[in-house]
């Protein structure tokens, strides 16, 4: 069984789900929700990293304006 996708993730899913030209439907939406369930990780995982780097910046901000005003 041959299907035309766009995406390569999901074009790669279909080509390992399909044994001898059937496709398995439980083996597919497994792979499907194991790439869900990754990019979740990887969204909560850059949320955090944002929100560390945010935090951070905004101390050094503090800093340098306790800096520029204690030169004044």
């Amino acid at each position: 069984m041959k299907f035309e996708v766009k995406n390569k993730i999901l074009s790669r899913q279909l080509a390992k789900a399909c044994n001898n030209e059937e496709l398995s439907v439980p083996k597919l939406l497994e792979m499907i929700e194991r790439t869900y369930n990754d990019f979740d990780k990887a969204a909560k995982l850059n949320f955090r990293t944002s929100k560390i780097l945010e935090e951070e910046l905004q101390e050094k901000e503090t800093q340098l304006l306790k800096i520029l005003n204690s030169h004044r």
